[in-house]
């Protein structure tokens, strides 16, 4: 038996010290596993690259240390006995915590120096790019940052093709909600986009309910359709379905529809940025007319450098007093 009460916190105690000679390396450990899979001096030893004698010696060495024999030998090979059996357990687990530790440290230091890749809609870089890319480079200055700016439904294409690393965009459901986790940002209020001869044109604002008579665009794209669906139901609260107006292939076309005066879009009020000429941006009033910006990444991302930036959009979040507390979805 060992000479201690408690076998597998003497194993633990005295592994990997090298304070004297009486301690053992981990590599003995490791040849201790791989002898108890081969049950073979001779073939354990050439999978371990050293000569048999070697390998007995440091056996040897376990045992004596142990107090106990993990294996018996006899004309028929080698087997492990019940002590042997109980250590391979407790070795077994304190390989893999060393390895899982080394495994994070690496990611840890990769991610210090790696890339994260951003896709995101050109009138968000404000407000939850460039915030991110300073910070990031303020703390990790060999980390780099690659903006992606698309429409909505290349972020989302890019995003779960693996071209992105992280996709900007509003938090509407999506087919492919469980290959992904979201970190929500801001509350967005909703604009209506109308054309300058609109009676709408020169509101400060109005309420949703105001447009129950106005055709609504809509665009022909993945990503769209589906916010144009949580459009729809924020107008359904209101008691009235969005008048099918235009259908057109894209935002672009969108904004020229606008201009033309054949219906509205809405838009969040952070789109207002991009100053669209021929176009007038009203603000919706209702409170409850709003949707939540995210940080989108899929859940089998293993760039280790992704925890390091959504941590700082976890912060970005923070900052904001009129977001609740709304982080992963984890």
């Amino acid at each position: 038996m060992l000479k201690t009460h408690s076998r597998a916190g003497w194993i633990r105690a005295h592994v990997g010290r090298h304070t004297n000679g009486n301690d053992m390396k981990l590599d003995y450990l490791r040849e201790f596993v791989t002898l108890a899979q081969c049950l073979n001096y001779s073939a354990a030893a050439r999978q371990l690259y050293i000569t048999q004698p070697a390998l007995s010696r440091h056996i040897a060495h376990m045992e004596e240390q142990f107090g106990a024999k993990l294996f018996e030998r006899d004309s028929h090979g080698v087997t492990l006995t019940e002590v042997g059996k109980e250590c391979l357990k407790e070795v077994r687990a304190i390989l893999k915590r060393y390895d899982d530790m080394l495994a994070r440290i690496d990611r840890s230091t990769r991610g210090m120096q790696g890339e994260i890749r951003i896709g995101f809609l050109n009138y968000t870089m404000n407000r939850y790019v460039s915030p991110v890319i300073g910070a990031i480079a303020a703390k990790y200055p060999n980390m780099a940052i690659t903006p992606y700016p698309s429409n909505s439904s290349g972020i989302i294409e890019n995003l779960m093709g693996g071209v992105v690393d992280i996709g900007l965009f509003m938090h509407v459901p999506l087919p492919y909600d469980d290959e992904l986790w979201y970190c929500d940002l801001q509350m967005e209020q909703l604009a209506a986009f109308v054309s300058c001869g609109s009676p709408f044109a020169h509101q400060g604002s109005l309420l949703l309910e105001g447009l129950a008579q106005e055709r609504f665009i809509s665009i022909d794209d993945g990503y769209q359709r589906f916010y144009e669906d949580e459009v729809a139901r924020l107008c359904a609260r209101k008691r009235f379905f969005p008048a099918e107006g235009p259908k057109v292939a894209n935002l672009e076309a969108a904004f020229l529809a606008i201009q033309r005066g054949e219906g509205v879009y809405l838009l969040p009020r952070s789109a207002k940025t991009w100053g669209i000429g021929g176009a007038a941006a009203i603000d919706i009033a209702d409170e409850d007319c709003a949707l939540y910006g995210c940080a989108a990444y899929r859940k089998d991302n293993d760039n280790p450098a992704l925890p390091l930036v959504i941590h700082e959009y976890e912060r970005l979040v923070n900052r904001h007093p009129d977001t609740p507390d709304r982080h992963f979805d984890q």
